[in-house]
């Protein structure tokens, strides 16, 4: 998980040096740890209602019955109120059918 200094770093690079892939708003993506707000295929942006850290199993489920595991750490997290957390995972083991299986999920659970 990257401490304080490392995050303040990053908020000084713009999001074209930050960002390898481009995200996706999600409306109704669950995964097992929470409420997904966008996906990529490098990794996520979630609402959890516990602190979570190290390495995770996410799994990913639309309402069209699409669904994939994929292994992540988690990047950071912010505590937002009680039983609220707001975390960031990177995808630590995708192969191109996974890259596959992400790409279809989000598009289905899309916000645009």
């Amino acid at each position: 998980m990257l401490s304080r200094r490392e995050l303040n770093k990053r908020k000084t690079l713009s999001l074209a040096d930050r960002r390898r892939f481009g995200r996706i708003r999600q409306a109704q993506l669950k995964c097992n740890l929470g409420t997904v707000l966008d996906l990529s295929a490098g990794g996520l942006r979630m609402i959890s209602d516990r602190p979570l850290d190290g390495t995770v199993d996410v799994q990913l489920a639309n309402p069209a019955g699409l669904a994939v595991t994929v292994k992540g750490v988690v990047a950071w997290r912010e505590r937002m109120g009680f039983r609220k957390h707001l975390v960031g995972i990177e995808f630590t083991d995708t192969t191109p059918d996974i890259n596959s299986q992400l790409s279809r999920i989000a598009m289905t659970a899309a916000h645009y």
